[in-house]
């Protein structure tokens, strides 16, 4: 079974399938969107010189029936359409679930639900509704973040206990400094980083062993610090957190950094500090992305 649900920026929803109130018919749209190819053309060049393309934005549409049991109901989820499809509270978001995976988009509904009349469209206990969504980002992305752990404590402490004389271990940091990042989408994906320093670390940084691209950050972390690098295109941030505080510390990123993007495929991402390496421990959220559904 197929759904769409729409979650627009108060967290309030309505889902399409096949079920009532909202039984969604058709819907267009979930397919790779349009591109817009660039190209050079030279002095007396026959052709042009392909340079590259961009995917454009996307319009989603989908037409629904509203069934009810009364007119009285019908009336309160067409109130219940006009409140959550309301272009004025900004973008919100298209998720698509059909059994096999769940995937999400940016959107914003084009204009008001629209309702047409007429006795092929309504009656008392029913309505025919058309709705279209534009996508200023045309690419669907997983619901939910994959998390690697580069670098943690393991706990070792369990039940039944049996402390000997010499002691027992509380917890174990892992010994590697290497992940394979896995991006099975269908293009490249920005990342977040996450350094949390359990003791003093002097720059931290990560590089992409692939590429030999690196993102490094010249500061000194304290205990207790989480510096968060975000390297997703068009939210670019660094910041750090201290005792609930965070602040933005963008000005501490060296100048040779590539803010990483995770290629389709694998990704052998490397971290590391000038000092104080063995102090710290990374994780690694990104969520790839696909061209459709």
């Amino acid at each position: 079974m197929t759904t769409l649900t729409f979650r627009n920026a108060n967290n309030k929803s309505v889902t399409f399938s096949n079920r009532k109130p909202f039984i969604l018919t058709t819907i267009e749209g979930l397919d790779v969107p349009d591109i817009t190819v660039q190209t050079y053309k030279g002095l007396k060049q026959d052709g042009v010189t392909y340079i590259d393309n961009t995917l454009n934005e996307r319009a989603i549409s989908l037409e629904a029936v509203i069934i009810a049991n009364t007119y009285n109901e019908l009336a309160e989820l067409r109130r219940r359409l006009i409140e959550v499809f309301n272009p004025k509270l900004g973008l919100g978001e298209l998720i698509f679930d059909d059994g096999l995976r769940q995937l999400k988009i940016p959107a914003i509904i084009d204009g008001a639900p629209i309702l047409p009349g007429g006795s092929s469209n309504q009656s008392d206990r029913f309505q025919r509704v058309l709705i279209t969504f534009y996508c200023p980002t045309p690419l669907w992305q997983e619901l939910t973040e994959n998390i690697v752990n580069m670098a943690l404590w393991v706990g070792a402490f369990q039940f039944p206990l049996n402390i000997p004389e010499t002691g027992i271990i509380m917890g174990y940091k892992e010994e590697s400094i290497i992940a394979n990042v896995v991006n099975n989408g269908d293009v490249p994906c920005g990342i977040r980083i996450e350094f949390k320093a359990l003791g003093s670390v002097v720059n931290p940084y990560i590089v992409n062993l692939n590429s030999q691209d690196m993102i490094k950050i010249n500061k000194t972390m304290q205990a207790g610090e989480i510096i968060t690098v975000t390297t997703h295109f068009g939210n670019k941030k660094v910041t750090s957190e201290m005792n609930g505080v965070v602040n933005n510390i963008f000005q501490f990123v060296d100048p040779a950094s590539v803010f990483l993007q995770l290629d389709i495929g694998d990704n052998i991402l490397r971290y590391g500090a000038d000092a104080g390496e063995e102090s710290l421990e990374v994780n690694i959220f990104y969520s790839p992305q696909f061209l459709g559904v």
